[in-house]
């Protein structure tokens, strides 16, 4: 070898490493990159043959679940995780249980629940070996009453899941278990996700809240069921009120109202273990509420009885000795348990409305007492939730209308005051007290101002369009004591006996204007009929109109005191019966009333008359004038004003000139005894001739004949039938035909008698 071909050569070197790099970096693209493998695959089914299989494939699964939503929370992972923990789960008693935001909160739930226990080893639990006996029927986690059971129909027959009351009961099982720490190596994360959920998940779970209902199907699930809901309200606003007052803050404001609202439905749903049938219903909303806290705070300072001691269903049933309704109370209470026979509520059980009456007294006879030992609470470990809520009740009468009072803009207002605004006064601080003081006065002056500034408006010469302006005044006004009335109750937060003052006098205020307004409405309407271009503005028909325009506005008014004051508990039945009792004395003394009412009645329905007609009535004729509710008024030809009372005008003989078709003019016309026959004829003919020419005169009924022949005079019966119904006219034709009369006897050459 030469040593040409020993040289080094660093060009030759290079391209080679670079093709090299090349060749190494087109091999790599073209591999794929490794993926962290799921837990399952999609297509494998979790394997669920045994409590030990099913427990495992739920914890693997879970567990992985927890680490990814702390961690990168890759969305096809969570996606794989969850159903995979789903398949585990039977969610048939969850409501809602469809929903997959639901699914994840309950494997959330579960999963931080089993990270606080002290689990056995997998060898432990029942597996496939077991199982191939047939006498597996489930397994439940020690100590708890999370069980694992095997399906026995469906599409899961034969699998083993966790079971439908298991996931149905999980939500209170993690409130109880929330204070307990974790175990070594463990975690959950169902705090974080609360504090942070998908938006759909916490619209999912306010709507799946609402749709639930109270069970009251025993004294148990009654008890059992309210310190449930009411311990769920208080540690979801407890949790999002801490959290929000962090700092940094924990929780969203959008976050905490969600919460907030979510509290609310748990104490409403509290507040439906009471029998409120005894309690007016405008107060019922707000009595449930009260209720609900007071009767939390007497439990909380005693000792609960064990819950085997509390009736269930099957030990009502054995404990029943008649038809009547069963009652329980609560040892050492008078807290009472009733069962409901009538209405709505019939086979429920409740809290009696006899407790509803004494919890203000036993609080107030026992609010000054400790809370129960936490410690205790092991004694009454077989309820849903035993712990205690300290000073919810306090929390909630002293702060706005939100159980996240931070929440709020008034609420963060408020607790930023000083002490001496929160020192409680007759039940209410002394910030809600300013503030009643305030919005009263604030629509006290409102009122007064809408008022006067409708009847200033009301000097337009539209008589319509003045009724309306005077009607809008008290309806606003009642909609602005309405407003009061809710602005007092949910965001002043007003309770307790001022309460029950403020709703009953601003009831009866809203009513009076409302009845006010229907008044005034009636008026409005029947003014906008008349003033339409049919009317006149004479006759009957507008006085009718305005009569019965008004008579409804009295009925509708009544019909509102009445059903408005039923509201507040005013029972009408004991004034009926009184009446029934002084129901002839009454009838003796409104006779007369009745009988003119009758009788307006009858004289719009016959209408012998109408307003403006001339008319003749017993020795009175004039024009009517009116017809009222109890009499009708003449103006006589006088001038005179009669006013005749209606029964005694319905029976009296009426003549009304308004309704003649033919207006008669009869007359004795006397010639002079000297009249001679040829100047009778003249005088007939002429005046025959007069009368068919004439074009307001009924030739076919009119006549004009020789009557006599006197010694003093000639007499002519006149009878002629003018063709008008108007008063004034008919006298402007018979002043013309006597004038014409005297005009033909003048060319006749005769001349009238001395008498004539």
């Amino acid at each position: 070898m030469s040593d040409r071909s020993k040289r080094f050569r660093p060009r030759a070197v290079l391209a080679c490493l670079f093709v090299a790099f090349a060749y190494l970096t087109l091999t790599a693209a073209a591999v794929p990159a490794q993926q962290t493998p799921p837990a399952t695959t999609p297509l494998k089914p979790v394997d669920t043959g045994s409590p030990r299989d099913t427990f495992r494939s739920f914890r693997e699964n879970a567990d992985a679940l927890a680490a990814e939503w702390i961690g990168d929370r890759d969305s096809a992972r969570i996606i794989d995780l969850a159903r995979s923990a789903r398949e585990t789960m039977d969610f048939r008693s969850a409501t809602d249980g469809a929903s997959v935001a639901i699914q994840l909160e309950k494997i959330l739930q579960l999963q931080d629940v089993l990270a606080r226990l002290v689990l056995p080893d997998y060898a432990d639990i029942p597996g496939p070996e077991q199982v191939g006996t047939g006498d597996v029927q489930g397994w439940v986690v020690p100590g708890t009453r999370i069980r694992i059971e095997r399906k026995d129909s469906g599409p899961q027959q034969g699998e083993y899941l966790f079971s439908a009351n298991t996931v149905s009961q999980i939500d209170a099982d993690y409130h109880r278990m929330q204070h307990v720490p974790y175990q070594p190596g463990a975690f959950g994360v169902f705090a974080q996700y609360l504090a942070d959920p998908p938006q759909v998940s916490n619209i999912t779970r306010n709507v799946a809240a609402l749709s639930q209902g109270l069970d009251t199907s025993s004294p148990r699930a009654l008890l059992e069921a309210f310190l449930q809901n009411i311990t769920l309200a208080y540690d979801i606003s407890s949790a999002a009120e801490t959290g929000l007052l962090a700092s940094p803050p924990l929780i969203s404001l959008e976050d905490a109202v969600s919460e907030s609202e979510r509290a609310q439905t748990y104490l409403d749903r509290a507040a439906q273990a009471f029998d409120l049938s005894e309690t007016p219903v405008a107060f019922r909303a707000d009595v449930g509420i009260e209720s609900a806290l007071r009767l939390k705070e007497v439990l909380d300072r005693i000792m609960l009885p064990p819950i085997e001691y509390v009736p269930d269903e099957q030990t009502v049933e054995s404990m029943r000795t008649g038809t009547g309704a069963f009652r329980w109370t609560i040892p050492g209470t008078s807290v009472e348990v009733t069962e409901v026979t009538e209405g709505r509520h019939a086979g429920r059980f409740l809290f009696s409305a006899a407790t509803v009456d004494q919890l203000p007294q036993m609080f107030l006879q026992l609010h000054h007492l400790s809370y129960r030992d936490p410690e205790l609470n092991d004694i009454t470990a077989g309820y849903f939730a035993s712990e205690t809520t300290p000073g919810f009740y306090e929390s909630y009468i002293s702060t706005p209308g939100s159980l996240v009072p931070s929440a709020t803009v008034l609420g963060r207002f408020v607790l930023n005051l000083p002490d001496w605004f929160h020192t409680i006064h007759q039940g209410q601080t002394r910030w809600q007290w300013i503030g009643l003081v305030i919005s009263a006065s604030l629509t006290l002056g409102a009122c007064v101002l809408v008022f006067r500034l409708a009847d200033r408006s009301t000097g337009d010469n539209d008589r319509s369009l003045r009724h309306w302006v005077l009607f809008s005044a008290p309806i606003i006004s009642a909609f602005l004591v309405w407003q009061f009335a809710k602005f007092t109750d949910g965001t002043l937060n007003i309770t307790g006996n001022v309460l029950e003052i403020l709703i009953n006098s601003s009831t009866v205020i809203e009513l009076l204007l409302v009845a006010f307004a229907i008044w005034r409405l009636s008026s409005a309407i029947a003014e906008t009929i008349v003033s339409s271009p049919r009317f006149t503005g004479r006759g009957v028909d507008i006085s009718l109109i305005r009569i019965v325009a008004r008579m409804m506005g009295v009925v509708a008014m009544v019909w509102v005191m009445v059903v408005g004051l039923r509201e507040l508990g005013i029972d009408f039945v004991p004034l009926v019966a009184g009446l029934g009792v002084g129901g002839l004395a009454g009838a003796l003394a409104i006779r007369p009333t009745l009988e003119n009412l009758i009788g307006g009645l009858i004289l719009f329905a016959d209408k012998p008359v109408r307003v403006g007609d001339r008319c003749t009535v017993g020795e009175v004729t004039g024009h009517v004038e009116t017809i009222g509710i109890r009499s009708t008024q003449i103006r006589g030809l006088d001038r005179s004003l009669v006013s005749i009372p209606n029964a005694k005008f319905a029976d009296m003989e009426i003549i009304n000139w308004e309704r003649l078709d033919r207006m008669l003019i009869e007359s004795r016309i006397g010639l002079s005894a000297d009249t001679s026959g040829s100047q009778l004829r003249q005088i007939l003919a002429a005046v025959r001739s007069m009368l068919e020419a004439h074009p307001k005169v009924d030739s076919d009924l009119s006549f004009i004949r020789l009557a006599g022949h006197e010694t003093s005079a000639q007499t002519l019966q006149v009878r002629i039938y003018t063709i008008t119904g108007n008063w004034d006219e008919y006298f402007a034709i018979r002043e013309e035909i006597m004038l014409s009369v005297a005009d033909i006897v003048e060319e006749a050459g005769a001349s009238f008698s001395a008498d004539g």
